[in-house]
């Protein structure tokens, strides 16, 4: 199955370990519907907290997608955040997460803070 998903991980020097942030990006138009992605959006953000269980550290979500997706897009990632299941304690360790969303025609953006400590 095709899809726009990509993952990139930034690591971050703490005092005594080092922290990892995982960017996932996704473009959601008519090849790439949004119920379709999310599922590999999921699938990529267990599969690093899998990875890096405790030094995960933050969380930054990127959608290209049409204003009007803006609100699917925040519900939805507030599903995956809250989904009750076995990493849902790595996910309430994060210190930083971000929904940035691109709209792909006027190349503005809108960055929502999810959490910051």
């Amino acid at each position: 199955m095709s899809t726009s998903v990509t993952v990139m991980e930034a690591s971050k020097r703490q005092l005594f370990s080092k922290g990892y942030m995982l960017a996932i990006t996704a473009v959601i138009d008519n090849p790439y519907p949004l119920e379709s992605e999310m599922r590999h959006v999921n699938e990529a953000m267990i599969q690093w907290l899998k990875s890096r269980k405790n030094a995960a550290w933050g969380l930054t979500f990127v959608f290209t997608a049409s204003p009007q997706q803006e609100t699917a897009i925040q519900l939805a990632i507030s599903h995956l955040l809250l989904q009750d299941f076995e990493w849902k304690p790595q996910i309430d360790r994060l210190r930083d997460i971000r929904i940035l969303l691109l709209d792909g025609v006027t190349k503005t953006s809108k960055e929502l803070v999810v959490r910051k400590s």
